[in-house]
């Protein structure tokens, strides 16, 4: 049997698709008749069809039917070919992965009219044979915005929906971490191949996990051209650890009419998938780690509960301590005890290891040391300690990923100098370094990194603290792509706290504060330009500082996290689009040598 590749940087178009096989046996299955409960609710919850408007007859709103030819008449498949009375009105595939997102390939969704004519539609399966489940209009969803999408050998989109699909609908889990699969593990998938219904394959297997690269893996699932974006579970825990995105040609000629191209298992090419890990990782770059389902772990969630936590740091006597935290309520704590050298302070926070814990970075102030505080639990297993610069005017401000190798990175800035200098890393060790002519003016400071223009790269924040301007340095992997100035607060009192989508639009915003009057401003942004904004009265008390932006009660709108520098008290400001909605305050250290690092 003929076989055709596809090179994998040459991605799909939405319009002209290349397609999936099947290998060895058809292990294909409607939702009823698969065996496995797990897979069979990840369908029925979790899996979504793309298909263009004009695919849908909404006649009845409680009874939603299908423009769309069968299986056997779009693809002029033989009598002996499985499926061919099933309707092919999906375009492409996807899974729902927190409230409103929705995980899929990037090539599903490349323009902005694709976004504007797709729906995202659930409930699309059998539920027995020879029916199928009713769809209404509350299973159908628009598409708000694409958050973040990117398309060649990596391809993903996670699109945001119109309105939540929960608690009608439940996410699936995403796998979290960025390592590889094991050769020959065991792959389900779920999707509507060729357009139709639902199908769930569990019979795939890992073919060549790509350890090195990390981008995506090659599998034999039995998948076809609308799979495109469909889930990859793992089979052991059946959490989302890929988005299928090429195959081989799905059909085949037999005489005047087509079958399905059946490959062995170890021939062709197989069929790839991406990693979901760079999808998730550019998500919580877009969105400021705004989910805390998909990004709790990425900002302050040391025990991997899915609520953020708090870190505190005590000045005199270097020792640490994280409060394990549920919607503003505290659960427990762990002190972690440092190295009696009160030179020594937390930077940032992150899984520089790549286990799923979150690690803390330290910094001494006159030796120029980082180290960095491997974790689990919010307990610290082992440390690596590297040598910086002893020029006391360097400063770690930062780690994040800004090479998108799947490491994060360490972003110094020269205090007088005004450099920049960028640690490419893997785990504790350094792979390379690069300088940066940065602002020799020293009232502008780097703030904060984010992916302000929606590329999937992390750019760079700064503020001018006399003059109150805003700078945004668009970057790809370290170098400096254009920039922008806007002319922020010109009161000094005015600073920016931190970004983060504030208004769930899939843009990033910028939270402002007044140190003296208390008030907050949040500026909803897109690409560099400010849309509106909207003024909040804060705490008129100047003690009453915020510490960060995240989502503190689970309800995925980001929430303002405040602390009182004398007394100190936390509060918990649970906020939405800007708005508060309501807050809790709970006493905190006493001790004024304690203080909220995040």
């Amino acid at each position: 049997m003929a076989c055709t590749s596809m090179d994998p940087e040459e991605g799909e178009s939405l319009h002209q698709t290349r397609g999936e096989v099947v290998y060895g046996t058809d292990n294909r299955q409607d939702v009823y008749a698969h065996p496995d409960a797990t897979l069979r609710a990840r369908a029925q919850q979790s899996t979504v069809a793309l298909m263009f408007a004009g695919a849908l007859d909404t006649a009845d709103p409680n009874n939603i039917t299908f423009n769309a030819p069968t299986l056997g008449v779009r693809h002029n498949l033989c009598a002996t070919e499985r499926f061919r009375e099933d309707p092919t009105a999906a375009i492409c595939s996807g899974t729902l992965i927190d409230d409103d997102v929705v995980l899929t390939a990037g090539h599903c969704v490349s323009t902005s009219s694709d976004c504007a004519n797709i729906r995202f539609v659930f409930n699309y399966y059998r539920p027995s044979e020879g029916t199928l489940q009713t769809v209404t209009t509350a299973d159908v969803f628009s598409c708000a915005s694409v958050v973040a999408r990117k398309q060649g050998s990596v391809d993903y989109a996670l699109v945001r929906l119109d309105r939540p699909a929960t608690p009608r609908f439940t996410p699936a889990p995403v796998k979290t971490g960025n390592t590889a699969l094991a050769s020959g593990q065991n792959l389900a998938v779920i999707g509507s191949g060729s357009g139709i219904p639902f199908k769930a394959d569990s019979g795939g297997a890992v073919r060549d996990p790509r350890a090195s690269t990390l981008d995506y893996f090659v599998g034999t699932t039995d998948t076809f051209s609308a799979n495109s974006g469909s889930g990859v579970y793992e089979t052991s825990g059946y959490s989302v650890t890929g988005i299928l995105v090429r195959g081989d040609v799905d059909y085949v000629a037999n005489g005047s009419c087509n079958v399905v191209n059946v490959c062995p298992q170890t021939g062709c090419r197989g069929e790839d998938s991406t990693y979901v890990y760079p999808a998730i990782d550019a998500f919580c770059r877009a969105t400021s780690n705004a989910s805390a389902r998909l990004c709790g772990n990425k900002s302050a969630d040391f025990n991997s509960d899915g609520s953020l936590d708090v870190l505190w740091q005590n000045r005199t006597e270097d020792k640490s301590a994280i409060w394990f935290m549920k919607d503003g309520t505290q659960l427990s704590q762990v002190e972690v005890p440092g190295t009696q050298d009160v030179n020594w302070y937390p930077v940032a926070t992150g899984d520089f290891d790549s286990d799923g814990n979150l690690d803390l970075v330290r910094h001494h102030r006159t030796r120029g040391l980082l180290a960095l505080w491997l974790m689990q639990g919010g307990n610290r297993v082992s440390e690596v300690v590297l040598q910086g610069p002893t020029d006391v005017n360097w400063q770690p401000v930062m780690a994040a990923d800004f090479d998108s190798d799947g490491n994060l990175d360490v972003l110094w800035h020269h205090r007088t100098r005004g450099l920049l200098a960028l640690w490419f890393m893997k785990g504790g060790t350094v792979l390379s370094k690069l300088e940066l002519q940065g602002y020799p003016d020293v009232n502008w400071q780097p703030v904060t990194t984010a992916d302000f223009n929606g590329d999937g790269e992390l750019d760079i924040l700064w503020h001018h603290r006399t003059r109150g301007q805003l700078a945004l340095w668009f970057m790809r992997a370290g170098t400096v792509l254009s920039q922008v100035t806007l002319q922020g607060h010109p009161d000094r009192n005015w600073y920016p706290v931190t970004a983060g989508d504030f208004n769930r639009d899939g843009a990033l915003d910028i939270l402002w504060h007044h140190r003296t009057q208390g008030q907050l401003d949040f500026w909803f942004m897109r690409a560099g330009a400010v849309l509106s904004n909207k003024m909040v009265q804060g705490y008129p008390n100047v003690n009453w500082r915020p510490v960060s932006a995240g989502d503190l009660d689970r309800d995925g709108n980001l929430d303002v996290l405040w602390h009182h520098r004398t007394n100190g008290q936390l509060a918990f400001w649970f906020m939405k689009e800007g708005t508060l909605l309501s807050s809790v305050v709970r006493q905190g250290f006493s001790d004024v040598n304690w203080y909220v690092v995040r």
